[in-house]
């Protein structure tokens, strides 16, 4: 089974060194230069890449620091694949005989000699590979092209991680710099084989890192043959190795469909190639030898050859090349992303997925499943605007937010593109949409639901209640009562854009479920959410919450190798001395429906010409999901069986772990009508109490060129604020050297004047003085908000001034939430320690001012200590 990373979660670093300084006594690399920009353009190329310009980073003729910083980086940020390309002088550090002859060194442009010590050197190989693996990353591809990289084999591959390291050359040897008009020969023959030309691609599919080796194998063999006839050339130029670990063999780095299984034809005609080429290198090495008989022979079974060849293609044609397989866009809810993801990609190897499409040869792969994520009530908001998703062009042409926050909607930003199936974890969202979509104005109709799945809303105690407690079929009041005895916290997602938190409220009645101050969007921000501690402090004597989920959603907490990347893969924050599995028990409440994994076919209007082709597709995925190989694959996720809720694969992982039970009862409980969900969602706004909002905005030069990002945001927030509700509205630097410039202050402003305040904002030519800025937002809301208001200090930034931190009221979780724009988004060092203290962070990777919006329209008063 092939991995397809994703982009948002991936990252690729280009590091090319084409220039050294003078007096290193290195020659400049103008072929370095090629590789680099090549390797971009494919990586980046919709025909090729898996990635899209945001997560590719090209570093040219770098120093030491630049190098070690921007692999740091990389790695920090790297969820899924890490691929890590390095091009330049290699050389080989040999004067300290402890650490063993031959380490490989990467020379950056200030490379000096062996004299010059490790530090000016160059980065190790060992240090770089060390670098890439202290991050998150599930798979890490590390590719040298330089002189000695082979040397690089002669360190161990880590133990503990998925990794691929491709080298260029053999141990001790050097290799061909290039002609400097193109790319360096290893360099060359990648780009040829990720882009899916030249011989060797025997196989059907897109490019995957083990994919790489055979073809660049012969094409080294090749040249090596070439070579050899002439007196200046090194046949050991360059000599593809590659030593994987962990089973990181199967990623893909090229979405390029290969040529189907060559034929005996072309067998035959690469055979006849290859000869000739050996032959007329021999020639021109031994042109008196090569003369007369031996050179007639040969060229006469060549003829032969290409003869044979000739007549077998006229009788067997080969087939037509593959197409790019269509795109099956699956759009589900975020705790289920990963898993999905899995369950579809035993889908692409099933029988129903290779069968032809119409217009697809055979033999060819058909489809590729795209699996990406958004809360519930973000997709019911998109597909209320199908619209504005279908046609945002035409649509929304000429309309522009007015100062309330109306605006055209911005499906694609907020959400991604138009799916073809979606499978939402419950089928309210289904329900909340379904008068909007049956309205004429809408682009999109919905096919026959189907549930494929369930899974047991539970209550996940830290603890044990006490054994008056049932395992199941008790009341969701009861459970809570027992929580609430222990002085447990109780967490939950956002009612409005969680399946699973609108279900528990609903069967707990408005009002009747603690929330904290900023509860998380979705459940997969839930689980992370544990990475800190829950209500005051931050000491790791806080008690664990109790969390309101899905079973199969708990599934992901309890097993460590599915535990989000945001928990670190272990036990974190609070619960740092007990593994989760060791702590938290399901409870199954009896008066709580089931969540039903529902699969709904997406029509749009205006259909492509690949239509025919993308509705055979839909059907035959959901034909998939219910037939047995779907239910075991969703089994294996944690998903129990639609028809008898008590059945899942309990004897095998994730369900078969003590914290589950078996068979938990009965709970065939009906899911609530759009009426009743639309009531419960209305009771739960109007319950929310007046909000105290101080907008903080970076204007120093370099951030406020997303001035127009920067207004979007701040139109939508204030468009979610009622009359009983107050804002403040901060720009830093400030005038005449000031580091804060109140535009607005906290108070009940209207929409006039939300708008002149927003059109005050205007660059400065300083840097942005963010911690005394959050300070002075932080100190409005502690003097200037009465008790029982909801607060909240909003900074938009580009992170390019955050530092340090400001002084916080003890005593709760801190009121802060970044917007950020910079490159490093939450993943900033200061946006982490915000998240860490209890705040929130939404970064240009997702749709930040629909988040704001949401967590605005939720925000509640903090517990008073």
């Amino acid at each position: 089974m092939i991995h397809q990373p994703r982009a948002r979660r991936s990252r690729v670093l280009l590091i090319g060194v084409s220039e050294y300084e003078r007096g290193t006594g290195y020659p400049s690399l103008p072929s370095v230069l090629a590789n680099i920009q090549q390797l971009y353009d494919v990586l980046v190329d919709d025909a090729y890449g898996r990635f899209t310009p945001e997560v590719v980073r090209t570093v040219r003729s770098p120093d030491r620091e630049t190098m070690v910083r921007e692999a740091a980086r990389a790695a920090g940020e790297a969820e899924d694949l890490l691929l890590c390309y390095f091009s330049g002088h290699g050389c080989l550090y040999t004067s300290e005989p402890a650490q063993g002859p031959g380490r490989l060194y990467l020379l950056p442009r200030a490379g000096g000699g062996p004299g010059a010590g490790t530090g000016a050197y160059g980065l190790g190989y060992a240090e770089l590979r060390d670098l890439l693996c202290a991050g998150r990353a599930e798979r890490i591809v590390l590719v040298l092209d330089c002189c000695y990289s082979g040397n690089a084999l002669m360190e161990p591959l880590p133990e503990d991680r998925a990794f691929a390291l491709l080298t260029s050359s053999r141990r001790f040897h050097g290799q061909s710099a290039g002609d400097g008009g193109g790319p360096t020969p290893f360099t060359a023959a990648l780009l040829e084989v990720l882009r899916g030309g030249g011989d060797g691609q025997d196989e059907r599919g897109p490019v995957t890192v083990e994919a790489l080796a055979e073809p660049l194998r012969r094409r080294a063999e090749r040249d090596a043959e070439r070579a050899r006839g002439e007196a200046d050339s090194d046949p050991d130029d360059w000599h593809p190795e590659l030593h994987t670990a962990n089973e990181v063999g199967n990623t893909v780095l090229s979405q390029v469909v290969r040529l189907p299984r060559t034929s005996r034809a072309r067998r035959l005609a690469r055979t006849v190639r290859d000869r000739r080429d050996r032959l007329w290198a021999r020639v021109r090495a031994r042109p008196a030898r090569a003369a007369g008989a031996l050179g007639a022979a040969v060229l006469a079974g060549a003829g032969l050859l290409l003869l044979a060849g000739a007549a077998w293609q006229v009788l067997h044609p080969p087939p037509p090349d593959c197409p790019i397989p269509l795109e099956l866009r699956v759009l589900t809810s975020p705790e289920h992303e990963q898993a999905l993801t899995r369950v579809l990609a035993a889908f692409e190897d099933s029988a129903r997925a290779r069968a032809p499409l119409e217009g697809r040869p055979a033999g060819c792969r058909q489809l590729n499943a795209f699996v990406y994520a958004a809360p519930d009530g973000d997709t019911v908001a998109a597909l209320e605007a199908s619209a504005a998703w279908a046609e945002p062009e035409r649509v929304c042409a000429g309309r522009a937010a007015g100062a309330g926050g109306e605006e055209c909607a911005a499906p694609l930003r907020d959400v991604g593109p138009r799916p073809d199936v979606w499978l939402p974890g419950s089928s309210t969202a289904v329900r909340r949409v379904a008068d909007a979509v049956a309205a004429a104005e809408s682009a999109v109709y919905l096919g026959e639901e189907t549930t494929v799945a369930k899974s047991p809303a539970v209550v996940l105690m830290p603890g044990d209640p006490g054994a008056e407690v049932r395992r199941s079929g008790e009341p969701l009041e009861r459970l809570l009562t027992a929580a609430a005895e222990h002085e447990w916290p109780v967490l939950r997602a956002q009612p409005a854009t969680s399946g699973a938190a609108l279900l528990f409220g609903m069967a707990a009645g408005p009002g009747a479920i603690p929330a904290g101050s900023l509860p998380p969007r979705d459940d997969a921000a839930l689980l992370c959410a544990l990475a800190r501690p829950a209500g005051a402090g931050s000491g790791a004597d806080t008690p664990a919450p109790v969390l309101l989920v899905a079973e199969r959603t708990a599934a992901d907490l309890i097993r460590e190798e599915r535990r989000p990347a945001c928990l670190g893969g272990a036990a974190g924050g609070h619960l740092a001395g007990a593994s989760w599995d060791e702590r938290y028990r399901a409870y199954y409440p009896g008066d709580v429906p089931q969540l039903d994994l529902t699969y709904v076919p997406v029509h749009w209007e205006r259909a492509g010409a690949d239509d025919a082709g993308r509705r055979t597709a839909i059907a035959r995925l959901g034909e998939w999901l219910g037939s047995d190989e779907g239910r075991q694959a969703l089994g294996r996720e944690g998903f129990r069986d639609p028809d008898d809720e008590r059945r899942a694969l309990i004897d095998a992982p994730p369900l078969n772990h003590g914290a589950f039970v078996a068979e938990p009862g009965p709970a065939a409980l009906p899911v609530p009508d759009a009426a009743a969900v639309a009531d419960y969602l209305r009771e739960e706004e109007n319950r929310q109490p007046p909000r105290d909002v101080v907008f903080v905005v970076d204007v120093s030069s370099g951030s406020y060129s997303r001035a127009a990002q920067y207004e979007a945001v701040l139109r939508a927030a204030i468009g979610v604020l009622g009359p009983e509700d107050r804002f403040a509205l901060l720009a830093t630097p400030g005038g005449a050297g000031a580091p804060v410039r109140t535009l607005l202050g906290l108070g009940a402003h209207g929409a006039d004047r939300a708008g002149e305040g927003i059109g005050a904002l205007a660059s400065v030519e300083r840097f942005a003085a963010i911690t005394p800025a959050v300070e002075e937002g932080l100190r409005l809301l502690e003097e200037g908000s009465a008790a029982g208001r909801g607060r909240l200090v909003v900074l938009l930034t580009d992170d390019q001034d955050s530092s340090g931190w400001p002084r916080v009221p003890a005593g709760g979780p801190v009121p802060l939430a970044v917007v950020s724009y910079g490159p490093d988004g939450c993943e900033h060092a200061y946006n982490r320690t915000v998240v860490a203290l209890g705040g929130l962070c939404f970064d240009s990777s997702g749709a930040p001012g629909a988040a704001l919006a949401g967590t605005l329209r939720v925000l509640t008063a903090p517990q008073e200590p």
